[in-house]
């Protein structure tokens, strides 16, 4: 679940698997997300030029390459390697076209999913928008800076936690979305009184460590 929606509840149990950085300064988190990508061979987005594919509207460009780049986190371990293979190596335009759109949750021409005004619901309020001005979008930091973008004018606020009365964490080191050196910062508060399980697969999706977080909470002890 997600860390915000604790705020000023009073629960049980409460298991967060790969919790957002939620409070942490945007450009705090970009340099992080950064870094772990970095460690997993992803560098700069070369020039791309534009290519079209049949199964797109739109043609694959540089910043394609860059949005697939940063959703590579995204894609599960057992095929990761295939899948830098083809956006870094093999520039395979259908497949860094599919990429850049499942991040963006764009489809069509000009339409973008609902639930990417729901993921800047939560980043506006609690992360803000990232200091560094934005020329264009042609490397994953850019595509970062960009995905905050959106987030001027408003008031960031940092969640009041809720309490619970057993909190498990599943963290992975190389988790290229939510990194575990940036939830140990944002929940330091809790670095003590929670337990924390450390996964070893990069993907932000997989449920691994959950079984773990669950059954330290639901312990009989803690009831």
């Amino acid at each position: 679940m997600r860390h915000s929606y604790l705020s000023g509840k009073d629960l049980e149990f409460a298991v967060l698997v790969r919790p957002f950085p939620v409070g942490l300064d945007a450009d705090k988190i970009i340099d992080e997300r950064l870094r772990v990508m970095r460690e997993a061979g992803l560098g700069r987005a070369d020039e791309y030029p534009a290519q079209v594919v049949q199964e797109r509207f739109l043609p694959v460009e540089t910043f394609d390459v860059a949005s697939a780049m940063v959703d590579l986190g995204y894609v599960a371990d057992g095929s990761f390697a295939e899948y830098r293979a083809q956006v870094m190596q093999q520039r395979k335009a259908s497949t860094i076209g599919r990429l850049s759109d499942n991040f963006w949750l764009r489809y069509g021409r000009d339409s973008i999913s609902i639930a990417y005004l729901a993921q800047l619901q939560e980043f506006c309020a609690t992360v803000g928008q990232s200091r560094v001005p934005l020329a264009g979008v042609h490397s994953p930091r850019e595509v970062l800076i960009a995905q905050f973008a959106p987030c001027v004018g408003g008031q960031t606020i940092r969640p009041v936690p809720g309490s619970a009365r057993a909190m498990c964490f599943v963290v992975s080191p190389s988790d290229m979305v939510a990194p575990e050196s940036l939830a140990r910062v944002a929940y330091a508060a809790l670095e003590s009184s929670a337990t924390w399980v450390r996964s070893s697969e990069r993907s932000h999706r997989t449920p691994d460590g959950l079984s773990a977080c669950l059954a330290a909470v639901l312990k009989p002890a803690n009831f």
